[in-house]
């Protein structure tokens, strides 16, 4: 398959396509070569030797006779691509973009066979028209010749080079690499074409065939001068001097030893004794990772930024430090009127909490696409946007389809309990189980309003409406526990309950959806099971192990999140589940809805193919005029879900090739072993429980991918701050009149607001989103916003490879966009890791 490229905009060839300069490492020049092959965007056209920065030329490097061409001065590359894709008798394109553009239309019959190099401003590229290929045919016997390097000699291991000038050499050593380069090729078949260099084993390409030979399933691309075929055993050095990842089967990377750090990572009970997750025997294991010690000696902090750091840049923007703000008649400090108490007046008071105080900030110039004041006047539009808003298109980390489930013939009871039979329930209908939230006390400090946890369960159904098919909400059953231990419900139903106890109840359910997306939903998915992951990683795999290589780089940050939550040196001092002084007794839901998901979503199932599944989410029933476009959140996750798959799917065949591979790597199956561990891991694998094949392999590692992609976009503006306005995003409750009252009562909008978060959690709001929007990730997977040779993790031309190939995919994914088109500075702030 061809690679999809990203970078065709010819104006950035001077930046990105320069020719590498003498100053530059090896492996800056390598990574250069990687990026850019990545300028060409048509599955027609073929780099030849990299394509950029190369001039086309006949049967040698000097061979450019006037009759092999017809020259064309065109506007752009596409017009170019576009006269040779017209013409029958069109080899290639050689194209130059300087103030004034060429175009070389090559019509040679023999092709282009070779190429010279040259500045920036010229690429040579191959055409290769689609035609369909018959599978079944015998198009391609090219015999595989490994040349290596010796004493600046290339010597074939085989009898199988043929000399396109005469006969092969007497004594291959006689011979310099240039003279192989100049005159060497492979035996291919006559229905093949010679390969990309001479130097590339195996690397032939069927005539017509559309797969691009570069990043194909026969090639993996190190430099334009060497590549090597798949399930070589052999380092082969190139000309350059780079050589094939360390760790490739039979090239290193010593996995037959056990391994054991000097100090291992801890969990938080070996530090904390009588931690309360001990009374959740099914809980996943939680390691205990701090910034005051060196986590074991593992790279695994947030060295170049501190949390305590982070929040208080995170405060600095939030609150606005002295920037005046007016309610009013009273002008005040903005962090001194954020740290009151305040009940606000009206819904449009919150956009100030949403809006930056500092001059020129991104939020001032984004759209608003949901009017949210009016959603505490107009029962309509509040019914007709809730889902869509509040989980649909929700903050795309808050993971909300473990949450939302289609009714199954088993559920109906239970559902028509809780909603005191006051609607028919039927398996056509759908409903969102937030129970989690009942078990939660009050939460109050000293001198301050009391934060309620709210419960609840909402039951929706399709409607067809003039502006198209729509999941509503039909009916709500809120709840919120005293501290008597009591709870007390109220169920709402539209078109029965008033007016305004409706708008209430749509209310309450987005505040506990908020709670329960945020603590038990998002933690567990991805904080639980990322720093778990990641515990037993650095436990099991020394730094020496293949994967331990390619991982690392994903492996970070996140245990440390986990560790200052836990211990409320990160409190989440918005919510009723506030750890105040280490108290437990407030985080124990928590733990108890950690424990409830870990039981019906083990480590394995948490792919959203799985869970959409299980929950009988379809892509058709949620289409309307494109794809899941009725359930954005579902199509990003299946989206990341695939682009994971893939990185993980290329790493493994590169480093296994067989079972037996995988069933004799020490270390691999001792990091199994841990994750599976009650008293380590605690989680299940695989379905199996077993990883000895390299697909199983693949499903254990996709299932950590895909959360180190999928959390990253939750730190992109697009997704957080249209997801995080109220009453999108209530984190707690601060009056539960209103539930006890129940849904036959009319409520005023100042007794709505009562039960809304005050200035002083609106603050803590403000500042726990601010880390996200304006606090710059850790490590980027897009620096500059775009790809260049920044984006390169590895010291190896074939990881980065891989690597590149998943990155042009997700720069295509976040660019979609649920809330309005990412620009390039949005996009980059995806981290390439599980950090916070």
């Amino acid at each position: 398959m061809a690679m999809a490229f990203l970078l065709l905009i010819l104006s950035q060839l001077g930046r990105v396509g320069s020719a590498p300069s003498a100053g530059l490492s090896l492996l800056q020049r390598q990574k250069d070569d990687v990026v850019r092959r990545l300028t060409i965007d048509a599955a027609d056209f073929v780099p030849i030797d990299g394509g950029i920065g190369r001039v086309c030329r006949g049967a040698n490097a000097t061979d450019n006779m006037d009759s092999y061409y017809e020259q064309f001065s065109t506007i752009s590359l596409e017009e170019c691509m576009d006269i040779c894709r017209n013409r029958s008798d069109c080899k290639g394109i050689e194209f130059m973009e300087t103030e004034q553009t060429r175009c070389e239309v090559w019509i040679r019959p023999a092709g282009i066979n070779f190429t010279r190099g040259a500045s920036a401003s010229f690429m040579c590229l191959r055409f290769v028209p689609t035609v369909l290929v018959d599978p079944s045919s015998d198009t391609l016997e090219c015999k595989q010749v490994l040349q290596i390097q010796r004493d600046d000699r290339w010597t074939p291991d085989s009898t199988e080079t043929f000399c396109k000038n005469g006969t092969p050499p007497g004594s291959a050593r006689d011979y310099s690499a240039a003279w192989f380069q100049e005159h060497c090729a492979l035996s291919c078949s006559e229905q093949a074409v010679e390969p990309i260099g001479p130097m590339c084993p195996s690397c032939c390409r069927i005539v017509g065939a559309a797969e691009s030979l570069l990043g194909g399933s026969s090639c993996n691309y190190i430099s334009h001068n060497c590549c090597c075929t798949p399930g070589v055993s052999q380092e082969i050095h190139c000309i350059d001097g780079s050589s094939l990842c360390p760790h490739h089967p039979g090239g290193g990377g010593d996995t037959s030893g056990s391994y054991q750090p000097s100090r291992q990572i801890p969990t938080v009970t070996d530090v904390i004794p009588g931690f309360a997750t001990t009374r959740y025997p099914g809980l996943p294991g939680i390691p205990y990772v701090n910034s005051e010690d060196d986590a074991a000696g593992h790279d695994i902090l947030p060295h170049k930024m501190g949390v305590g750091e982070r929040l208080k840049m995170g405060l600095t923007v939030a609150m606005g430090a002295l920037t005046p703000v007016t309610i009013g008649f009273m002008t005040m400090p903005a962090s001194a009127w954020f740290s009151t108490d305040t009940i606000l007046e009206s819904p449009e008071q919150f956009a100030t909490f949403r809006k930056s105080h500092l001059a020129g900030h991104v939020t001032d110039t984004l759209p608003v696409v949901v009017d949210n004041p009016r959603r505490f006047r107009d029962t309509e539009y509040a019914t007709a946007v809730w889902f869509h808003e509040i989980v649909a298109r929700s903050v795309v980390a808050f993971n909300a389809p473990l949450a939302f489930a289609k009714i199954k013939s088993t559920d109906i009871d239970d559902v028509s309990e809780e909603l005191d039979h006051r609607v028919a329930v039927d398996t056509s209908m759908y409903w969102l189980d937030l129970r989690d939230m009942d078990i939660n006390p009050p939460q109050s400090e000293q001198g301050r309003r009391t934060k309620y946890a709210v419960g609840a369960v909402v039951l929706l159904k399709f409607e067809e409406t003039a502006e198209g098919k729509r999941l509503y909400p039909t009916a709500i059953r809120l709840g919120i526990r005293f501290k008597d231990g009591s709870l007390h419900k109220s169920v709402f139903v539209h078109g029965e309950s008033t007016d305004s106890a409706w708008r209430f109840a749509l209310l309450g359910a987005a505040c506990s959806f908020s709670q329960v997306a945020v603590a038990i939903l998002h933690i567990f998915a991805y904080h639980v099971q990322g720093a778990n992951f990641q515990q037993q990683f650095y436990n099991n795999l020394s730094p020496q192990h293949r994967l331990h290589n390619a991982l690392r780089d994903w492996t970070q940050y996140t245990a440390e999140f986990n560790t200052q939550v836990l211990t409320n040196k990160m409190p989440l001092a918005a919510f009723p589940y506030h750890n105040i002084d280490m108290d437990q007794h407030f985080f124990l839901p928590v733990f108890a809805g950690w424990e409830r998901l870990a039981r019906r979503f083990p480590y394995y199932k948490l792919l959203p193919s799985v869970y959409l599944a299980e929950h009988g989410i379809d892509k058709q029933e949620f289409s309307s005029a494109t794809d899941w476009d009725l359930l954005p959140i579902a199509k990003y996750q299946v989206a990341c879900e695939q682009a994971a798959a893939r990185f993980i799917g290329k790493l493994v065949d590169y480093y296994y090739t067989t079972d037996i591979e995988v069933q004799n790597d020490v270390q691999l199956q001792q990091f199994v072993t841990a994750m599976q561990d009650p008293s380590r891991g605690n989680v299940q694998v695989t379905p199996s429980g077993e990883v000895s094949t390299p697909d199983e392999l693949k499903h254990f590692l996709t299932v950590y991918m895909y959360g180190t992609i999928v959390h990253g976009g939750a730190r992109m503006r697009q997704y957080t701050f249209q997801g995080t306005l109220v009453p999108n995003f209530i984190a707690s409750f601060m009056n539960p009149e209103l539930i006890l009252t129940g849904d036959a009562s009319e409520y005023s909008l100042s007794q709505m607001m009562k039960a809304m978060p005050d200035t002083r959690i609106l603050g803590h709001m403000s500042q726990f989103t601010a880390i996200f929007e304006d606090v710059p990730p850790l490590k980027s997977a897009f620096p500059h916003g775009t790809i260049d040779r920044s984006v390169l993790p590895y010291d190896c031309g074939v990881l980065n490879n891989i690597w590149l190939d998943t990155l042009a995919t997700l720069r295509e994914i976040f660019a979609e966009g649920y809330y309005f088109k990412s620009p390039a500075s949005d996009i980059s702030q995806w981290p390439r890791n599980q950090e916070a």
